[in-house]
């Protein structure tokens, strides 16, 4: 199954407004130029980069960022040398930083197709209500980090 609205009978045009209403504010600022480069390259996204997982749930990518914690955690339980920490940190980094347009073209285009194929009475409202941004995930698990981080040095 294509996941990929531009490969379905939705105009250009329309595939853009969806895009648009979907993505929020920063659509036309940022998202549109680098999802059209996608097909040629993927370019590099920094907020991807620097935040990572805290960047996956504000963009309300919570499938991934559950999968990215999950690995985070088994990979914690797996003994290696500091510079295998550091490599493998690095090159998740790198990675969620070259690959998060990518993916996140991929995600709002699967989200799109699937509230057009539910039909909603008011498919704009419902673009934007599943669509945007979301501030509160990663300032909650900011919060959980940090707590956990201060009971970790003042009682372990």
């Amino acid at each position: 199954m294509d996941n990929n609205i531009e490969n379905s009978d939705i105009s250009q045009d329309m595939q853009e407004s969806y895009r648009e209403t979907f993505v929020g504010e920063k659509y036309q600022k940022y998202y549109q130029s680098r999802f059209d480069q996608i097909n040629n390259k993927n370019g590099f996204n920094v907020a991807a980069f620097f935040l990572g997982i805290f960047w996956l749930l504000y963009r309300k990518m919570y499938l991934y960022s559950f999968i990215f914690f999950a690995l985070f955690i088994l990979y914690c339980f797996i003994p290696t040398s500091s510079s295998v920490d550091r490599g493998i940190a690095i090159g998740i980094t790198i990675g969620i930083g070259a690959g998060g347009n990518g993916i996140y073209k991929n995600f709002v285009d699967q989200k799109i197709k699937k509230i057009i194929s539910l039909q909603p009475n008011n498919l704009e409202q419902e673009l934007r209500e599943q669509g945007g941004t979301d501030f509160y995930s990663p300032l909650g698990l900011l919060i959980v980090v940090i707590v956990l981080y201060w009971i970790g040095h003042n009682f372990a």
